[in-house]
């Protein structure tokens, strides 16, 4: 079994031990802990490997890779505000 030491953006330290391997991160190479959760298709996601400096939070448990975050934010901005879009 394998072990590492990751460090998440709040300076927490963690020690993660797994039979797995996982990918390295898509974005930088550094240890993966997430992968990105934004539909690309019915029943698909994207599912690149993230770490947790790349991985945007959506929700609990939903994780969007940079790339699939600014397509959210922009889809997002497009919604009129009426119908529930934002504000500026």
């Amino acid at each position: 079994m394998g072990c590492e030491r990751i460090v998440l953006p709040d300076g927490t330290v963690m020690i993660v031990c797994s039979r797995r391997k996982y990918p390295p991160c898509s974005v930088c190479g550094a240890p993966s802990q997430y992968q990105c959760d934004y539909p690309t298709g019915p029943g698909e996601t994207c599912d690149a490997y993230l770490c947790a400096r790349h991985a945007w939070t959506r929700k609990r448990g939903v994780h969007y890779c940079p790339e699939h975050e600014a397509a959210y934010r922009a889809a997002v901005a497009s919604v009129p505000a009426d119908m529930g879009g934002v504000t500026r």
